[in-house]
């Protein structure tokens, strides 16, 4: 087992405001099975549940300076992850200790020692508020990513849904060469689904801790199942060529970087017109799927609150929004 283990509660903490030093961050991205393993980890009787904290990121750039604080809660009250988190905002704390104090509340909302939370982009960013905090890097083959994207409408094409890929990879990259090696561990979906109770052992490892049967109980309250092992390679059977290309070709050496093989299909040039191609279809797809799951109505007023500077309008859109979102949660 190894011994950098990760500070909990109960051991004295450096911040301020009485955060813990080191909490752990899952990352990965979308569609990766971070929520599989995030809940997974949620059973574990010393883990708090993972929840997504991709607001504590995606609110500005990596290299900018903290938010101006009122601009900052004002999104945060408007983004649907931090609404469900249940989470309360003080006012009087600056931009990083409002960000840990998330984390406290968290571990004294669910009395574990240990706390994490779940992050699919901007992974830097995490290391400007727990600079000591480790990392469970989750890779999925991008062929199984990709059309999950679609299929969730972010995107219309596996060509642009490969590039979600490709930046949480690169993201993930330029991450760890900057953090100690015991800060770090990658898994596979493919290992979590194939080699359940393994992969487990080794995430728990890598905090300190031992893994416990009960880890799998999750169908008992949430609407997951145990992991399948049918899911690792589901792209080979329900993917058409044409979308496997297209993923292999945006991916490029990247595919085989991560760890993956081509498949016997044969490459795809990718040149101006077909980019325009793709992107002109992209963007239709996208509206489509927009006005099949929202209504034409809310995409009209979606598109004039978009247009419009009037911040009243765009909060009642996206909560509305919202609300038909979280309707269609697995």
């Amino acid at each position: 087992m190894n011994d950098f283990r990760p500070k909990i509660m109960s051991e004295t903490t450096n911040h301020g405001d009485g955060s813990p030093v080191d909490p752990f961050f899952l990352i990965g991205c979308v569609r990766s099975g971070t929520t599989l393993l995030r809940l997974l980890l949620g059973h574990h009787p010393s883990i708090c549940k993972c929840e997504e904290f991709d607001f504590s990121v995606e609110f500005s750039e990596d290299k900018q300076p903290p938010p101006v604080l009122s601009d900052f809660h004002y999104f945060l009250r408007n983004d649907r992850g931090f609404r469900l988190s249940g989470y309360a905002i003080d006012e009087t704390l600056d931009y990083f200790s409002l960000m840990r104090s998330f984390i406290l509340q968290r571990q004294a909302q669910d009395n574990r020692p240990v706390v994490g939370a779940t992050v699919h982009s901007k992974f830097r960013k995490l290391l400007k508020i727990w600079p000591n905090s480790r990392f469970i890097y989750l890779r999925r083959d991008p062929r199984n990513v990709s059309r999950s994207i679609v299929k969730e409408g972010w995107e219309g094409t596996t060509w642009h849904g490969t590039l979600f890929w490709k930046r949480a990879e690169a993201s993930w990259n330029e991450l760890k060469q900057t953090i100690a090696p015991e800060q770090w561990i990658e898994i596979r979906y493919e290992d979590l689904v194939d080699n359940t109770t393994a992969t487990l052992e080794r995430v728990l490892a890598h905090l300190g801790l031992d893994y416990t049967p009960e880890m799998l109980e999750i169908e008992k309250d949430t609407t997951y199942k145990r992991p399948n092992p049918s899911e690792a390679q589901h792209w080979s059977i329900t993917a058409s060529p044409e979308e496997i290309q297209l993923v292999e070709a945006c991916a490029g050496a990247m595919l085989l970087d991560a760890g993956y093989e081509k498949s016997s299909l044969p490459g795809l040039s990718i040149n101006g017109t077909k980019k325009l191609q793709l992107d002109i279809q992209n963007r239709y797809k996208k509206i489509q799927f927009f006005i099949r799951r929202y209504g034409f109505q809310l995409w009209l007023l979606k598109i004039t609150a978009s247009r419009l500077p009037i911040q009243s309008l765009r909060t009642v859109v996206q909560i509305r929004i919202d609300e038909v979102t979280n309707k269609h949660l697995k």
